[in-house]
């Protein structure tokens, strides 16, 4: 089969013809071809011109902001973005934080208890980290907003009662239900609530700082109270600080007690604090041990002398009836036992007109049996 080149005229006309009629153009080109192969380079050459019209199509639409489908492309709007914010080096969470917060929680319900013969159900949340700002937002009014000092970590933090909690607790200990009094917001607290209040400080710092006590020491010293968010200026607005929210519940009454703490104040032990390990020291444990101990030292404990022993097989156990005689044989030695385990052992005879055991060996608790 010879061969048949298209001119460049011819050419030019295809790459000019749209895409519906490059078949037709194609065809006319076909005319001047042999009929025994040139109809087919034709067709090929049809092929390829539509082939190309396609993809210069697509390649206009993608590069347009249309884009390929039609559609209007969103670039969005450059947004700025500050590298030296906090947001963007604080993440994660703070667990020995957390931990420390669910002691304070369990000891400040006692503490509470001891003061006014009830018993709070106190949960904390968990510590959220945020801008000032926003969390003053989240002080109610009225509220009594307490400012204390942070030692050895150098800083202030705040201690907030939310204004429902402080009328609770007020209604409770001069025999009310607890019902809260509404007051209006920018109202002065009264001299009884303010005396409640130093009280309500009073004991939230020594149970925080017992909380922070098998970590590090950490103490809050009572600087001045403020009523309105905005003279509590511990920090600038954009700083940011790690608040937690404690939720006291007298039986269906409640209220919220806040801590916040400005990051920076925990700054130096941040590490510790994000940390998951158990913050409860040996100090602690040893402690525990010793409340344990003296709690348990009244308890009861029923303390039984085993003279002697028998050895009987099964059947002759099984014919034992009333009235029968079991013979045994009185050793030197008694043993003493709590429950199953042996304590002591000694000698048994009378002293003071009653039966009585003198003990010669105290076991050791190497020498009580393992389960």
């Amino acid at each position: 089969m010879s061969e048949q080149y298209l001119s460049q005229d011819e050419i030019d006309a295809l790459l000019d013809t749209p895409q519906g009629d490059a078949a037709d153009a194609a065809a006319t080109a076909a005319d001047g071809a042999d009929a025994s192969g040139d109809s087919e380079a034709a067709a090929e050459t049809a092929d390829g011109a539509a082939s190309g019209e396609a993809t210069e199509a697509a390649t206009e639409g993608a590069g347009s902001p249309a884009g390929a489908m039609g559609r209007p492309v969103d670039r969005g709007v450059p947004q700025p973005y500050d590298l030296a914010r906090q947001e963007r080096i604080i993440r994660g969470r703070l667990p020995a934080l957390e931990l420390i917060h669910e002691r304070f929680a369990r000891s400040m319900g006692l503490a509470m208890f001891a003061f006014m013969q009830r018993n709070p159900e106190i949960t904390a949340s968990e510590p959220v980290v945020g801008r000032y700002s926003d969390f003053l937002a989240t002080v109610e009014n009225p509220s009594s907003i307490n400012i204390m000092q942070t030692k050895p970590l150098a800083g202030s933090a705040l201690l907030v009662f939310q204004g429902q909690l402080v009328s609770t607790i007020v209604d409770l200990m001069f025999g009310g239900s607890g019902r809260p009094v509404k007051k209006s917001e920018g109202r002065e607290f009264s001299q009884t609530e303010q005396r409640l209040i130093r009280k309500l400080i009073d004991l939230a710092r020594t149970e925080y700082g017992r909380a922070w006590a098998p970590l590090m020491p950490f103490e809050m010293e009572f600087a001045r109270a403020e009523t309105q968010p905005q003279f509590a200026n511990i920090a600038i607005p954009a700083e940011m600080v790690v608040s937690t929210t404690f939720t006291l519940d007298f039986g269906g009454k409640s209220g919220t007690m806040q801590v916040c703490i400005p990051y920076s104040v925990l700054e130096p032990v941040r590490n510790t604090l994000a940390s998951s390990l158990n913050t409860q020291g040996a100090g602690e444990k040893r402690s525990w041990q010793g409340h344990m101990s003296q709690e348990i030292r009244p308890a009861g404990v029923q303390l039984v002398a085993e003279l002697t022993t028998a050895t009987l097989t099964l059947g002759e156990l099984m014919r034992l009836q009333t009235g029968d005689v079991i013979e045994i044989e009185p050793g030197p030695q008694a043993t003493l036992k709590i429950g199953q385990v042996p304590i002591f052992s000694g000698r048994y005879g009378e002293h003071n007109g009653r039966y009585a055991v003198r003990i010669d060996t105290v076991n050791a608790y190497t020498d009580l049996p393992q389960d």
